[in-house]
């Protein structure tokens, strides 16, 4: 489910979405669309074994991250062509060279492979030997391979629109989707992906306001972007919901079970926290990129 809420995270962080979300064909209602069910495993059993019969933290988090969906994460977010596309647009203002130099810097600092390796090492200074065990040992489980099969889906946006609009959840799945929210720590993974972007990325392009702009606080950006972060957060939630909407009360207790588990939540803290750190180290990075490439921008009166 890792790549759902995409385009709208990548909206709210730097200021552009692809074509997905708009226009085009009316959407369709949750009755009209169906989808494959998940398979029951997604090639994790080897994996896991591998794992499990290791005891290099490396190969364990490597594991661990195929099994959640976060082996190629930084490839569905593609901040790189994202952001490539926005500064281009600076060009007019600030000239050719100095735009080609910081585009030099974004392919540097925002290219994938990078980001994600970074990502991953950032994963491993955390590697905790009992609670990664345990993680796999529930991975290597029927449940725990259904739930990764269940993380490799990508519903049609349609669809699962339409079936938020239109399901009204029992009491008993409410309770238990709203502690997967919890446990699945989804407010720390918006406030990840796309709070601290979009702070930093304000903050890079504090060097092209005007002199005597006055530029918002951190308080001010997290104020403005609130109502979209909330929204945010219960499409993530719904989308958790949307994806096990076949499984029974006692098949999602099961998985919530596990996601509230100390081995779960160390994960969990580990990949927040990872995605946190490389995500101010690339912003912080293009903000010193931009002081060091761009004119800054002229006064009213010396225009």
């Amino acid at each position: 489910m890792r790549a759902v809420m995409t385009c709208w995270l990548l909206a709210v962080a730097i200021g552009a979405c692809g074509g997905a979300a708009a226009g085009g064909e009316a959407p369709a209602t949750a009755s009209e669309v169906t989808e494959a069910p998940a398979p029951l495993d997604r090639s994790n059993t080897e994996c896991v074994t591998a794992a499990l019969s290791s005891t290099d933290a490396t190969t364990q988090v490597a594991c661990l991250l195929q099994a959640t969906e976060s082996d190629h994460l930084f490839v569905a977010l593609n901040l790189h062509d994202t952001l490539t596309a926005k500064l281009a647009t600076l060009e007019g203002r600030a000239g050719r060279e100095a735009v080609k130099a910081l585009l030099a810097d974004v392919d540097r600092l925002f290219e994938t492979a990078r980001l994600q390796q970074q990502f991953e090492a950032q994963v491993v200074t955390a590697y905790d030997a009992e609670h990664a065990r345990a993680a796999l040992t529930y991975y290597g489980s029927e449940s725990g391979r259904h739930y990764a099969a269940l993380g490799a889906v990508e519903p049609d946006d349609g669809a699962l629109g339409a079936w938020m609009d239109e399901v009204e959840l029992s009491e008993t799945r409410s309770g238990l989707v709203a502690r997967l929210r919890v446990a699945g720590q989804i407010p720390q993974l918006v406030e990840s992906m796309v709070v601290v972007p979009g702070i930093e990325m304000t903050q890079a392009m504090a060097p092209l306001a005007p002199p005597g702009a006055t530029l918002p606080t951190e308080a001010q950006l997290r104020e403005s972007i609130a109502p979209v972060v909330s929204a945010l957060d219960r499409a993530m939630t719904m989308t958790y919901a949307y994806l096990m909407r076949d499984l029974s009360d006692a098949e999602l207790e099961a998985i919530t079970a596990f996601e509230e588990s100390a081995a779960a939540q160390w994960l969990s803290t580990a990949r927040t926290q990872a995605m946190r750190a490389v995500m101010m180290e690339a912003y912080r990075g293009l903000g010193q990129s931009i002081a060091q490439h761009m004119p800054p921008a002229a006064s009213p009166a010396t225009k």
